[in-house]
């Protein structure tokens, strides 16, 4: 009999990890799949290794701190793999995440059996990529280089400010304190930031950088 597969799911909605379980435990995969931590991702520790044959991350609204939460967990002696759970996965997102070491890219509106068999073919150390993921890495490898997003004077944003758009188009409503926080840095840092991104993107304050990723910004081609 096969051995069982143990996840940790973390998500910040109880109704949606309920709703993962509850699939899972009625799943016809051939490998059973147990969920033995089953919390938000505040909850669990990233410096520590944990004990589970594959770490289950819910990124829809919390992309950028799923994105923390790896790098630190990856620093560990013996790393947990992790994979992404989410519908609205950008591209930023997927290319970070690959370069953190992320073992998968799992779109939620595919079926339990095809959920399984991505959780089954993690675990067994496979890599696992689905829709926009699949795309996005295949348009790479077909480039000899991939810049990173450029803003309308065609100077490039760079990795951390491309993070930090990222997370305020998921936080509009965060203070420049809430952002500091969120990303670790001063406030003093976060306006530096800032003002490189708005004279990058050719906007004067933060209404219209919300106007401008709002209206698609972050998931169309830059060049």
């Amino acid at each position: 009999m096969n051995s069982s597969i143990r996840i940790a799911l973390l998500s910040d909605f109880q109704l949606s990890r309920e709703a993962y379980i509850s699939a899972l435990a009625h799943s016809s995969s051939p490998q059973p799949i147990s969920v033995e931590i089953s919390t938000n991702l505040d909850s669990l520790d990233p410096r520590q290794s944990h004990d589970v044959d594959l770490v289950l991350i819910d990124v829809d609204e919390h992309a950028t701190e799923a994105l923390a939460w790896m790098e630190r967990h990856q620093r560990t002696s013996k790393p947990s793999p992790v994979a992404l759970l989410g519908r609205r996965i950008d591209e930023y997102v997927i290319d970070q995440a690959l370069m953190t070491g992320c073992k998968g890219i799992i779109s939620e509106d595919k079926s339990i059996e095809t959920f399984c068999r991505a959780i089954v073919a993690i675990a067994r150390g496979e890599v696992w990529l689905q829709g926009k993921a699949t795309h996005y890495l295949l348009h790479r490898l077909q480039n000899e280089h991939h810049p990173t997003p450029q803003g309308e004077y065609g100077e490039q944003l760079t990795k951390r400010e491309m993070q930090i758009v990222t997370l305020f188009r998921e936080h509009p409503d965060y203070s420049a304190t809430g952002l500091a926080e969120k990303l670790n840095v001063s406030e003093s840092t976060l306006r530096n930031h800032l003002t490189r991104v708005y004279r990058k993107l050719g906007v004067k304050n933060r209404s219209a950088l919300l106007n401008k990723v709002m209206r698609g910004y972050l998931d169309m081609p830059h060049h």
